[in-house]
């Protein structure tokens, strides 16, 4: 049976940000139909039963804060030996919340830096001050003793921006980067997506960003980036050099980083919504089943076709004859976003066959 590399437990759809990108079009009230803390508890015994001790499950929301049951599902998760991070936003109830998640177990955190210029963050998250924030969460995180990892959105009006990012990170000594390439959804149909040679691009310079960590949703190019470096490395556009420029103007060091090839496949994860409903990602809105009617192995074995390595029998158009199918097979989100079609091809994809 599929197991994932982990597991995204959505405890509330409310936030106290309004995110352009959104996939939830979360607001400061949370949805009548939120599980309650029995549920979740019920739920982390569930994901032990199903996947083993040792499950990586990430702690989100819309903020995960303004849930009355986070501690007791977090203390939940750890008694059920998984291992437990979490992912809010810059918020004001981050800093008194920080002690608290390292005593019940939390030893990583993830925040949003969308931009390299405040003005550019902010924007995106739709919030005056949040870059500011995101930079002091980031410092005390690591003072508490954290992994922190950061998490950017790549849309058309930052991708020129990806070295000013990794200035911060290095400068922060963030530990990962994950790279998310936009899926437009909820909010996020209003933002400005990249084009394919900039896609290729941008993974391009990413494999040879070295550290931190990086890592990629939605950008599953990425791994045939990584081992065809120089085949690729012909097909470089504008964007590309512009990144290798800017980087070299920043001192920043690129080259290849030999290392593990960092990224969540399509269907690598579950998402575990508010609601109990399942999908193979937060961002991939194809429903599995519901925690809510049977238990999460039940859900699972009956939608292998949807997740890896079934799901690569079943695309359709390029991404079917594609030669990096299996290393690669295009966005499952984005497929479906864009044309409706779960297992069609990545509309994004620039590979010529």
């Amino acid at each position: 049976m599929f197991s994932p590399s982990v597991i995204f437990l959505e405890l509330t759809d409310a936030c106290d940000y309004s995110c352009r990108h959104c996939r939830a079009s979360a607001t400061l009230s949370p949805s009548p139909d939120t599980m309650g803390h029995e549920k979740f508890e019920w739920l982390a015994r569930d994901i032990r039963r199903t996947f083993g001790t040792g499950m990586a499950v990430v702690i989100t929301g819309g903020n995960f804060l303004m849930a009355d049951s986070f501690e007791s599902v977090i203390g939940a998760c750890r008694h059920e030996g998984l291992r437990v991070a979490v992912s809010p936003p810059a918020s004001r109830l981050l800093e008194p919340a920080l002690n608290t998640l390292v005593s019940l177990g939390v030893s990583s955190l993830s925040l949003s830096l969308d931009g390299g210029r405040p003005a550019t963050h902010d924007w995106l998250r739709n919030m005056k001050g949040s870059f500011t924030s995101t930079l002091r969460y980031i410092e005390l995180a690591k003072d508490a003793g954290m992994r922190v990892q950061v998490n950017t959105v790549v849309h058309g009006g930052n991708v020129a921006e990806l070295p000013l990012v990794l200035q911060v990170l290095r400068e922060k000594g963030v530990d990962v980067w994950e790279v998310f390439f936009l899926i437009r959804t909820g909010r996020g149909t209003g933002v400005p997506q990249i084009s394919m040679e900039e896609y290729l691009d941008t993974v391009l310079w990413l494999s040879e960003v070295g550290r931190p960590l990086v890592r990629t949703v939605e950008g599953p190019l990425y791994r045939a980036v990584k081992a065809n470096r120089d085949a690729f490395r012909r097909m470089a556009g504008k964007t590309y050099r512009h990144l290798r420029e800017t980087s070299a103007a920043l001192g920043i060091e690129i080259g290849p980083s030999p290392g593990q090839v960092g990224t969540h496949p399509h269907g690598g994860t579950l998402f575990i919504s508010h609601s109990g409903d399942v999908y193979p990602s937060g961002l991939a809105r194809v429903r599995l089943g519901s925690v809510m009617e049977e238990d999460l192995g039940t859900v699972v074995s009956r939608s292998e076709m949807y997740l890896p390595p079934e799901v690569s029998s079943h695309l359709r158009g390029r991404c079917a004859s594609c030669r990096f199918r299996y290393l690669c097979g295009g966005s499952r989100a984005r497929a479906l976003t864009e044309t409706g079609d779960y297992f069609g091809e990545d509309p994004l994809c620039p590979v010529v066959l």
